[in-house]
């Protein structure tokens, strides 16, 4: 396993991946502030006047982010701010999940909650968080 995790091609697969799921997700929030903001507000976690400020950077970051990704640029750096925005995510997830609440993360744009949403949501994000770990302790720059 940590040979194939070592392997150049491997990273790169996994730095392109995640670097497309922030690109896409962040896009995807970008189109639809109101929406993101509403899904960031059933959260119950943040105060009234910081969701709609988060709603309107965080889709950006996340494309930026994405973009460092996959353009191979700042690998540190970037992968860094995916371990960030994923452990946060995911205490987030797990608060939701223990307060017993039915929301859509809002990870993709708006869908219909149901209560194995958070887990399929932590899951996801727990792998992407695996992702981010390994990136960020290889930190290759590929040319």
């Amino acid at each position: 396993m940590k040979v194939l995790l070592s392997n150049p091609i491997v990273l790169w697969c996994i730095r392109l991946l995640i670097g497309g799921v922030f690109i896409y997700a962040g896009f995807l929030k970008v189109l639809a502030p109101l929406e993101f903001a509403d899904n960031i507000e059933q959260y119950k976690i943040l105060p009234l006047f910081l969701v709609n400020v988060t709603a309107l950077t965080l889709p950006i970051f996340e494309c930026i982010v994405g973009t460092l990704l996959v353009s191979g640029r700042y690998d540190r750096l970037a992968s860094s701010a995916v371990v960030l925005m994923s452990s946060l995510f995911a205490v987030a997830l797990v608060s939701v999940i223990v307060r017993g609440l039915v929301i859509d993360c809002g990870c993709f744009g708006t869908s219909e909650a149901s209560p194995m949403s958070a887990w399929y949501a932590l899951g996801r994000n727990i792998l992407i968080l695996s992702g981010a770990l390994i990136l960020y302790t290889k930190a290759l720059h590929f040319d």
